[in-house]
């Protein structure tokens, strides 16, 4: 029995949205969307100097992301497209023996798929994106915190679920990276 009066208000003002709040958001959440990385490194030092001090790291790595899309909602989907983009930075640096670094400045690349599937309630459907091969340097100091990295890296994903062409859940990590696609998209239009 809900209180009646002041109290009443009160209870109706802050209690009953905490219990409400988790049937709100299961309704607007039809899909759990769990994204991972997955990285394979190959680091070689490259350059050392005497101290020990001062050193370049050449890595090449393999990046992949597996995504796993879960049915939360209340009905069987039979048309579910889960569209993915990968925002990379495709550039090449390379550690020279001498202590040098030769990175050419950034090169923003994406890279897009798109899956389909049914799914029942509760069913789950998981798939690996196609892989990155980036190659980068870093530079560390051993008596401070001081690293630089430059060359190729995965800056970020956007993970689209749609039913039919409606969107029903996305996941975007960092925050900014659709917008961030999206002006990479534009530019490249208007250079061509």
């Amino acid at each position: 029995m809900i209180p009646t009066g002041k109290f009443g208000r009160l209870f109706v003002a802050f209690v009953l949205p905490v219990f409400l709040a988790p049937v709100v958001y299961a309704q607007i959440k039809p899909f759990r969307i769990r994204v991972e990385k997955i990285s394979k490194k190959d680091i070689k030092i490259v350059y050392q100097d005497a101290s020990g001090a001062y050193r370049n790291q050449q890595i090449n790595e393999t990046v992949r992301y597996h995504i796993e899309i879960v049915n939360f909602s209340t009905t069987p989907r039979p048309d579910v497209k889960i569209k993915w983009t990968l925002l990379y930075d495709s550039s090449q640096a390379t550690a020279r023996s001498n202590g040098g670094i030769d990175a050419p400045g950034p090169n923003l690349k994406t890279l897009e798929g798109e899956r389909t599937c049914s799914l029942a309630v509760g069913q789950k459907y998981a798939f690996d994106t196609e892989s990155l091969d980036l190659s980068s340097v870093t530079s560390s100091r051993a008596y401070t915190t001081q690293i630089s990295h430059q060359g190729g890296e995965a800056l970020g994903y956007v993970v689209e679920v749609l039913i039919g062409d409606t969107l029903a859940a996305e996941e975007i990590r960092p925050l900014d990276t659709k917008s961030r696609i999206e002006k990479l998209k534009a530019s490249q239009t208007e250079n061509n």
